[in-house]
């Protein structure tokens, strides 16, 4: 019976460690999970959903604001399973398992390493995607690959939610499949080629602010892969769904057609505003927005002051 530490923390993880679960042969030794955060306006505190799966399935876990060797002294592990924890191991950490760690990462490596390779997918416009499991070494998202799934399309009615629960199910399946096999030591790592290797950065809430002199399609993009964090906002309205349209508007510039639908221009065609929110409020269509909150468009955009719809 192998013993295996795993370490994860958000939804994401969760299908993984729920396979490793599952499966006869190994045994879930020790789970790893980042602490409870406050969170939602009454700022309780909420566990992480590794630690909620954990719990319910009986397994040992622990969730320490700073990895430190105390809390490891006397266990011993087979292999260690990464998937989006969310911090850096020490190199301490990387050499407890007999045979280190692996890593599933959700791009098709050596492209987009780094911490948001979902949200990187879509807001650069690709329209596939796949998942990588790497041997963990001390370098970001370096290691040799393990293995690889297929390619997943990324379908423009994909956001960031829709595509990183695509990729976490197929990720799992995948971890599940070669776990055994690679403990067996049946499967040799293959080093990636380092010099086809592409970046992605850590988001921040600034990632969020919209600026309509980018294309539509860019405008497009931006929103889908920001849906879950920090979401899209300009001037205050948060923007949760466009879509592009064919028509014609300066950058920036808000035009209402005469069935109350709000189209926005960009650099080249216009985007309409599907659904918007502001803050503290509920979601609203766009039509909501025109028919109930006109007072406030003008503080918000600026107006096209034409009567009937713009040419195409």
């Amino acid at each position: 019976m192998y013993r295996i530490l795993f370490a994860g923390t958000p939804n994401f993880s969760v299908p993984s460690l729920q396979k490793l679960a599952e499966m006869t042969g190994i045994k879930i030794g020790l789970v790893l999970t980042q602490p409870a955060r406050l969170s939602g306006r009454g700022l309780k505190s909420v566990s992480s959903p590794i630690k909620d799966l954990a719990s319910e399935l009986g397994l040992l876990v622990i969730t320490p604001e700073n990895l430190v060797r105390e809390d490891f002294v006397g266990r011993e592990f087979d292999l260690g399973v990464v998937v989006a924890y969310g911090k850096i191991l020490p190199p301490w950490l990387l050499d407890l398992p007999k045979l280190g760690w692996i890593n599933l990462h959700p791009s098709k490596l050596p492209k987009f390493r780094g911490p948001s390779p979902i949200q990187a997918a879509i807001a650069s416009g690709e329209v596939e995607t796949a998942s990588t499991i790497i041997k963990l070494d001390e370098q970001m998202d370096h290691g040799p690959v393990v293995a690889q799934s297929e390619m997943i399309p990324i379908l423009s009615s994909d956001n960031y939610f829709t595509l990183s629960t695509k990729l976490a199910s197929q990720g799992s399946e995948l971890l599940a499949s070669i776990i055994l096999p690679y403990l067996a030591g049946d499967l040799k790592p293959v080093e990636q080629n380092h010099d086809s290797a592409t970046y992605c950065k850590l988001i921040k809430k600034e990632n969020g602010a919209l600026d309509f002199t980018k294309t539509a399609k860019q405008i497009f993009n931006t929103v889908r892969a920001f849906s879950s964090w920090p979401g899209t906002v300009f001037n205050g309205l948060k923007i949760l769904e466009v879509k592009i349209s064919p028509i014609s508007l300066e950058a920036g510039v808000l035009f209402i057609d005469k069935s109350y639908i709000p189209f926005v221009g960009t650099a080249d065609q216009a985007v309409e505003l599907v659904r918007v929110q502001f803050p503290g409020g509920r979601s609203l269509s766009g039509q909501e927005l025109v028919r109930d909150h006109a007072d406030r468009l003008g503080k918000i955009f600026e107006l096209d002051a034409r009567e009937s719809g713009p040419e195409n």
